[in-house]
């Protein structure tokens, strides 16, 4: 009897969590981070352009994928409403920023904010999809003369923040900031300086290079933990397909060559299209990776074991997946010169985190996949949810 209620229990839990994906978020790949450019001259005025989601800040809400029932229904309401929202985030925004010289804060002004306007032009030009909706704000300050080292804080509620600095003295370098964080000290070199252009000295002796402001080995820990949280828990379509990988596999073996194959294949393609050797539409891909989650579901209710072309297929949506994963990355306009941080870190960030899907299905699912009724009572009713999860959002892609 206890068995019985525990795996009761565990269905309508699963239940209840699978109709949930299933009225998430429209889009598959929500793109939470905030993308920051702060472009310092050698004069020292500071122009920070942050485009963010501005119909979650309104709102006060993580940009997350779940849910977005609240933006739309902002959208749908009046202007009035609208625009009252848009004012006190200005308000708000303007009040949490900071930017800091030599741990001084520095006057700064918003010169420029999204606007009512600006929200409708976007909704009527992406009416089908219009989250996530990312806009600027820009703000302009003067440094003191003879600043040595600027930091940054945006507001929580933007989430993560790609902070791209470009300041004299140095190449342009990317850091990934938590919410709310401050940046780490950012050196510069006012006066008689170029931007990305290193001081000389007098008398003609090449100066030494300003440091980044974080290493490159911390750099490249924030971006595998920027790969980790688009898996767990912003990936919730990578997370299905990998299930769907999971549910089929009864054995480690199986398991490890279909994870093996998705793998290399997303990993090749990742780092193709963010070379720019392969390119293709979000439009495309989108819907392609749920028509994956479909597929792999479905043939799991169709089959009880792995066939020999599973594999492949398997290897051919990770293909698909990888320019999805990429898209991701494209869209921060990172330096060149951290291309390859980057890629490594999301990368493998993105492994770990498919690699926590599989251990925690083991941790949940293990212990009875050797159960006569493992497939009746839990591969076949996981499956038909992950698949209509899959099909509902291939048709939200495609309409």
């Amino acid at each position: 009897p206890t068995m019985h209620w525990l795996r009761t229990a565990i269905a309508v839990v699963s239940i209840a969590c699978a109709s949930s994906m299933v009225r998430a978020a429209t889009s598959l790949h929500p793109g939470n981070a905030a993308i920051a450019l702060a472009k310092i001259d050698a004069s020292g005025r500071v122009e920070v352009t942050l485009r963010f989601d501005i119909l979650a800040y309104a709102l006060d809400e993580d940009p997350g994928p779940l849910p977005q029932s609240d933006r739309l229904d902002l959208l749908a309401g009046t202007d009035e409403a609208l625009d009252k929202l848009l004012t006190d985030a200005r308000s708000h925004f303007a009040s949490i920023f900071a930017l800091t010289a030599d741990d001084q804060r520095v006057t700064s002004v918003l010169v420029s904010f999204p606007t009512l306007a600006e929200v409708r032009a976007w909704q009527h030009e992406h009416l089908r999809h219009p989250l996530p909706m990312k806009l600027d704000a820009v703000v302009r300050a003067q440094l003191p003369a003879g600043t040595r080292a600027v930091q940054f804080r945006f507001p929580p509620v933007v989430s993560d923040v790609i902070l791209t600095a470009d300041c004299p003295g140095r190449e342009p370098f990317a850091m990934p900031l938590r919410p709310g964080e401050v940046s780490p000290a950012i050196a510069v070199e006012l006066g008689g300086t170029n931007a990305g252009a290193q001081a000389t000295p007098s008398d003609g002796a090449q100066a030494e290079p300003v440091a980044p402001p974080m290493s490159t080995l911390e750099a490249l820990w924030r971006f595998i933990s920027l790969g980790f949280t688009h898996i767990v828990p912003n990936g919730l379509d990578h997370v299905l397909f990998v299930l769907g990988l999971f549910l089929l596999s009864t054995s480690p073996r199986a398991l490890l060559l279909q994870v093996t194959a998705f793998t290399v294949a997303h990993s090749l393609t990742l780092a193709l299209t963010m070379l720019g050797v392969v390119e293709l539409s979000p439009s495309i891909v989108e819907p392609l990776i749920a028509v994956s989650i479909a597929f792999v579901a479905i043939e799991n209710v169709v089959t009880s074991r792995m066939h020999a072309w599973r594999p492949l297929v398997v290897f051919a949506f990770g293909l698909i997946h990888g320019m999805g994963f990429a898209g991701v990355l494209r869209e921060l306009g990172l330096p060149r010169g951290q291309m390859v941080t980057a890629l490594v870190g999301f990368n493998v960030g993105v492994e770990l985190g498919q690699l926590a899907v599989i251990f925690l299905a083991f941790a949940v699912l293990g212990w009875w996949r050797k159960r006569a009724w493992y497939r009746m009572r839990i591969v076949i009713p996981l499956s038909l949810l992950i698949a209509a999860t899959g099909l509902v959002w291939t048709v939200q892609r495609l309409t």
